[in-house]
């Protein structure tokens, strides 16, 4: 680490030298007589040059740091660029005053009239005559400083965009064995097994329900977001299919207006909620479930409940499926800290999941 350090101070001293040398050699080719008494030898521009460029090299963490405290992204410039003209007059300034006193401290001795100035007198003369130098200088950095910050900000969001459809791809695959999982298919080929030999219309419409359910999840992996309406109609598929094995014992009411139908969801975001009610109260207790899908629009927050009057649970020893946690994982993907799925349960009283996220269409809407 300390290698690479002196690597880099050493590529920055050089570079220092390779422009000082250019730039004298520029003035001292096209204007060997600038400071009127006679021709101007190299060495005294190359080391003014020097400094001229080594005091903004050190300035480089200063300039580096004001650019990010005053982004030019977006309506910020409004704001950003009067300050940082201010700070580049005043910067510029400072630079050339402080140039002048290491020329001055290196007795660096310019030629004429320039050379017998006093040193505050030779700091006015630089701010007058070199002022706009050295702001073009403090710009430029500014310059590169706020491309550097926009580059890695595109690094950062292009990573992040390629590591989110990663993520959704696993949480898409989760969904489709969360859903369909072993125990869930076991169970509903058992059904059907049972419904063949005295109700082959019934076993048939289970076959189409369950055929259904297999489309829209291979559908889904093409889409992060549906319609709430799709979802609805998907898990009355699947409650038809529940019905079928527990007849009287699971009965269904859904809540959902227009409005919140119209509301864009994750595709699969809601078999997972109403199975996690079904195992929770239908499978623990002979009385009949009463389960409720509702939603509504407060805001700009769509806020969906799946409940039901089970025998609930102890909220303390609960732990989320594979189900629930893929739900919090896409919700967390797709909307950050815009989002929130709450559990509240206890024993006698129920089983309600509760989530939250923006309320807009698949077009990106907000919905009235």
């Amino acid at each position: 680490m300390l290698l690479k350090r002196w690597r880099l101070v050493l590529l920055v001293v050089l570079a220092l030298v390779a422009f000082a040398a250019f730039f004298a050699t520029v003035m001292v080719a096209l204007d060997p007589f600038g400071y009127g008494d006679g021709p101007v030898g190299w060495t005294m521009p190359f080391v003014v040059n020097f400094f001229f460029l080594a005091v903004w090299a050190a300035l480089v963490p200063l300039v580096v740091r004001l650019s990010r405290r005053l982004p030019m992204g977006g309506g910020a410039w409004k704001r950003s660029l009067p300050i940082q003209l201010g700070l580049s007059l005043l910067l510029s300034m400072a630079h050339l005053a402080v140039v002048e006193l290491l020329v001055y401290a290196f007795n660096v001795r310019r030629p004429g009239e320039y050379g017998q100035l006093s040193v505050w007198s030779t700091i006015q003369f630089s701010i007058a005559f070199n002022l706009e130098a050295s702001m073009a200088m403090y710009w430029t950095m500014a310059g590169l400083a706020y491309a550097w910050e926009f580059y890695t900000n595109l690094q950062e969001k292009t990573l992040s965009l390629a590591r989110q459809e990663t993520q959704l791809e696993r949480a898409r695959l989760q969904a489709l064995e969360s859903q369909l999982a072993p125990h869930f298919l076991f169970n509903t080929l058992n059904t059907i097994s049972a419904l063949v030999d005295h109700d082959a219309a019934a076993s048939r419409r289970m076959i189409a329900r369950l055929g259904d359910l297999l489309r829209y999840s291979l559908q889904s992996q093409e889409r992060a977001e549906v319609r709430l309406e799709e979802e609805v109609e998907v898990t009355a598929r699947y409650l038809e299919i529940e019905r079928a094995r527990y007849a009287e014992r699971l009965q269904v009411t859904t809540r959902i207006p227009s409005s919140a139908l119209a509301c864009a969801v994750p595709a699969l975001v809601l078999q997972p909620l109403v199975e996690n009610c079904v195992r929770h109260g239908v499978t623990r207790s002979m009385a009949p479930l009463h389960l409720e899908l509702a939603a509504r629009v407060s805001g700009d927050v769509l806020e969906i409940t799946v409940s039901d009057d089970g025998p609930g649970a102890d909220a303390e020893q609960l732990r989320a499926g594979v189900g629930l946690a893929n739900v919090r994982a896409r919700l967390h993907h797709l909307y950050g800290d815009n989002q929130s799925l709450t559990i509240e349960t206890s024993p006698g009283r129920g089983f309600a999941v509760k989530i939250a996220l923006p309320a807009r269409s698949l077009a990106g809407e907000a919905v009235a």
